[in-house]
Formats: C-alpha cells, sequence, structure tokens
C-alpha cells in the first residue's frame, strides 16, 4: 500500500463582517478536518496550503501564492513533498464527514493504482489519487470548481 498524504486548502476570504464570519468557519472546520485526518490513522502527514499562515499543528504549512491556480499549486505541492498518494480536501468543503470515512477512502486509493475518487468530478471537494505522479498527464484547471462562472 501506499502513503497517503492529505492535501487540505484553505481560502483566504475576508474583508466585510459577512466574509470574515465565513472565513472564521471555514479555519474551524479545516481545524477539525485536520483532526479527523489525524484520528483515522491512514495518512503520512497534512500539508495545508493557505493564503495567510495558519497555525494548525499538525500540519505543514505551505502558502498558497498569488496569483493563486489551484491545479499548479497542487501539481507543485505534489511535486515538493514527493507525495505518492495525494488526498485533496477543501478546507471548509466536508466538515460531516467523519474520520471512518475518511479512513475507508485513505486505505481504497492506497491499495489501488490508476484510480480516482472524488465527490464530483465537476466541482470537487474531495479528490484522491494514485499515483500523484498522474497530475502531469491532465490539464490543470484553476480552481476546484472549472465549471462554475460568474456572470
Amino acid at each position: 500500500m501506499s502513503k497517503v498524504t492529505a492535501v487540505i486548502f484553505l481560502g483566504g476570504i475576508g474583508g466585510s463582517p459577512i466574509t470574515d464570519m465565513v472565513a472564521n468557519c471555514q479555519r474551524a472546520i479545516t481545524r477539525d478536518t485536520i483532526e479527523r485526518i489525524q484520528q483515522a490513522g491512514a495518512f503520512d502527514k497534512v500539508i495545508l496550503v493557505a493564503e495567510r499562515p495558519e497555525r494548525m499543528p499538525p500540519a505543514v504549512v505551505e502558502p498558497s501564492g498569488q496569483p493563486f491556480h489551484f491545479g499548479r499549486k497542487l501539481r507543485e505541492v505534489i511535486e515538493k513533498y514527493d507525495i505518492e498518494t495525494p488526498f485533496y480536501i477543501g478546507g471548509g468543503s466536508s466538515p460531516l464527514l467523519p474520520s471512518s470515512g475518511l479512513k475507508s477512502i485513505a486505505e481504497r486509493i492506497a491499495s489501488t493504482t490508476d484510480t480516482v475518487i472524488t465527490n464530483n468530478p465537476f466541482s470537487s471537494d474531495l479528490v484522491a489519487f494514485n499515483p500523484g505522479k498522474a497530475i502531469e498527464a491532465i490539464q490543470l484547471p484553476a480552481t476546484d470548481n472549472p465549471w462554475h462562472s460568474v456572470s
């Protein structure tokens, strides 16, 4: 079985009372997600990609960089940390996914090859794939929701 690394992206929103409130919720969900990942016992490490340095041990914090491009940043993290099997999850996206669910997905992706697991191929809050180097073979999306456009 290959090693699975959780890669959590935490977006940088804020600037008004309402968006600050949403950002605080996303950070709280991210902290809970990191705890559930640790409880799952199926992950090698946790890497948090964030616009601002976030204090969320035991995660390795990686700055998101500007301008932000989702696919390029994910590829960069996979290459930098030599990730065998990446398990991407949006920081505020899965507050109800229990540690047993995270463990089940991690164990399944670790025991296969040439496999992708996602919650939604058109707007992924969660995507795990094996091998990690497969990211070189796809067109990299600018966001985790390439089908969403604002008019």
